[in-house]
């Protein structure tokens, strides 16, 4: 499973070109990828590569 909350709005979805905020594992993510793509144009590895270094912080705190 995904957590994939979507930022921009209709002009961006009928272009293409979302924002997903994408949070789980590799490898279901690499399986949901090319649908992913689809509607958003732009990845962002280090994003990802950061989460995966840093998932565990909670700032609810913060």
């Amino acid at each position: 499973m995904l957590d994939a909350p979507v930022s921009r709005g209709v002009v961006a979805a009928e272009a293409g070109s979302l924002t997903f905020m994408i949070g789980g594992s590799e490898d279901v993510y690499l399986a949901a990828k090319s649908l992913l793509l689809s509607m958003g144009k732009e990845e962002l590895q280090e994003a990802i590569d950061f989460i995966s270094l840093f998932g565990f912080l909670n700032l609810k705190g913060a």
